[in-house]
């Protein structure tokens, strides 16, 4: 279960300075001010050292009583965090509104994002987005890429899509990396702009480059899925590594996913358990899959069964079925076909494939309940269309024998060919089994050997042994049809 590339997010944090590009230029300054703002400069240096936080907010406290609104804001933003002295939130929510106020785009920009996140009525939110409007307008890039997350999600007014866009290209030309991130995955997705794969792992890698965890993320499934870029695993395994670090959830997962399946870098079972194990613990349903699924395969039943129950009722359709075949076998969970039935039903009706056909074969087979089935073929050609390899293949049989439907003996055959292209043993057998025997297509014995000798590899053995005993009748069935020399 592999994550796939983010969504676009909600406003970027706030941060204890102006980065690179929020900064508005100031304009010349009279001696007595260019004196309070060359003190305002000091505290925000100590300040982002950890220094002396107390000889900061004295310095700030000055400036601020002098009328500076950079001093205020940033004293705000100390209060609120609680450097140099006690948190103060509703003090630090005065001290942003005096530097917003006073001019200071930096201080317009942190008192909207306060009051975003602390928000408790539409009114709040509404503020939040008129100030980061205000700061957006006079150059600040967070408040840009900011105001975008609003108008994208609709928060704080109507939705404007195509404005989103706009001040995220904004913030991103003047070097916001999440800006640069969320453009690109407009870019990749072909929202609201041209698609251009090539341009957004562009932006991805610059992003990233300034420590832009989401970009790490991006970056890595683009490399690993070779979308705008040649194909890297080992290059995509050291940025899911990077955005790991930076504490991605997600790209925890992924990188547990590569030492898993040895896609990148060596196999590593250990560091993929311990990618799931904290995934896990951070809340992330796929994470608790994979971590119940890493269990299973030790043989520690009982907590894989829990981590799946975790799994599920975080909503993940993966964990629901997998509970259910936990159920349905008695392993780590007593045998209970009516609670494995529930986690298959549960787990289909979210569209997991492979829950519609384990419903199916308990409607088919009557397992904990008496056959149903209509219930069955409803499940079973649910199953195929989704894409399930076996779901297809007895889909395939029901057309092939008239079982609760019409018999169609060439819908049949078709099922059966896309079952055995996705890799199912039985569905290679049964297309085999078409062709030799003409069901529903002219009797074509060559192609028969074919499907047979697909079905040959596969890794049931009972399956195997019975397409070599085809393979080996058709092979006597050919030599007495040969012409007799003369």
């Amino acid at each position: 279960l592999r994550p796939s590339a983010s969504a676009l997010p909600a406003s970027s944090p706030l941060e204890p300075a102006p980065s690179p590009g929020d900064a508005t230029p100031a304009p010349a300054t009279p001696p007595l001010e260019g004196r309070l703002e060359r003190a305002v400069d000091e505290a925000i240096a100590i300040d982002r050292a950890r220094g002396d936080y107390a000889r900061a907010r004295e310095l700030l406290s000055a400036a601020a009583a002098a009328g500076s609104a950079r001093a205020a804001s940033h004293l705000g933003i100390m209060t609120l965090a609680g450097r140099g002295g006690p948190a103060d939130p509703a003090d630090a929510l005065r001290l942003l509104r005096i530097g917003a106020e006073g001019g200071d785009p930096q201080g317009m920009c942190d008192l909207a994002t306060v009051l975003e996140r602390s928000a408790s009525s539409p009114q709040d939110l509404l503020e939040a987005r008129a100030w980061y409007l205000r700061a957006a307008e006079r150059g600040n890039a967070r408040a840009m890429n900011n105001l975008a997350a609003l108008l994208y999600a609709g928060r704080g007014g109507p939705a404007d899509r195509v404005a989103a866009a706009m001040w995220w290209k904004r913030a991103a030309e003047l070097g916001h990396p999440g800006a640069m991130t969320n453009l690109g995955i407009l870019l990749q997705e072909g929202q609201l702009v041209t698609r251009d794969l090539a341009q957004a792992v562009k932006l991805f890698r610059l992003a990233a480059a300034r420590g832009d965890a989401r970009a790490m993320f991006n970056l890595a499934i683009a490399l690993e899925d070779g979308r705008g870029t040649p194909q890297d695993l080992g290059e995509a395994a050291r940025w899911y590594r990077q955005a790991a670090d930076a504490g991605d959830a997600e790209a925890t997962l992924n990188l547990g996913l590569l030492y898993s399946a040895g896609r990148g870098v060596a196999r590593d079972l250990p560091a993929a358990k311990r990618c799931f194990q904290s995934a896990a613990a951070r809340g992330l349903p796929g994470g608790m899959v994979n971590l119940g699924c890493a269990l299973e395969d030790e043989g520690a039943l009982s907590e894989a069964a829990a981590w799946y129950l975790r799994a599920a009722e975080a909503g993940q359709s993966e964990g629901m079925v997998n509970l259910g075949a936990l159920y349905h076998d008695g392993r780590g969970v007593p045998v209970d076909l009516a609670q494995a039935a529930r986690w298959y039903r549960l787990g289909a009706e979210r569209g997991n494939a492979r829950g519609m056909y384990n419903l199916a074969l308990v409607f088919d087979r009557g397992f904990g309940r008496p056959p149903d089935l209509p219930e069955a073929v409803r499940w079973y050609r649910r199953a195929a269309e989704a894409g399930y390899p076996a779901g297809m293949t007895s889909y395939g049989a029901l057309l092939q024998q008239g079982k609760g439907v019409p018999q169609d003996q060439r819908a049949a055959l078709e099922w059966f060919l896309r079952a055995a292209k996705g890799g199912d043993q039985l569905g290679c057998l049964n297309a085999a089994g078409a062709y030799a025997g003409g069901h529903g297509v002219p009797q074509d014995l060559a192609v028969a050997v074919q499907w047979y000798q697909r079905a040959a590899q596969g890794s049931d053995p009972e399956l195997t042994a019975t397409a070599k005993a085809q393979l080996e009748q058709l092979a006597r069935i050919r030599a007495r049809s040969a012409p007799t020399p003369r």
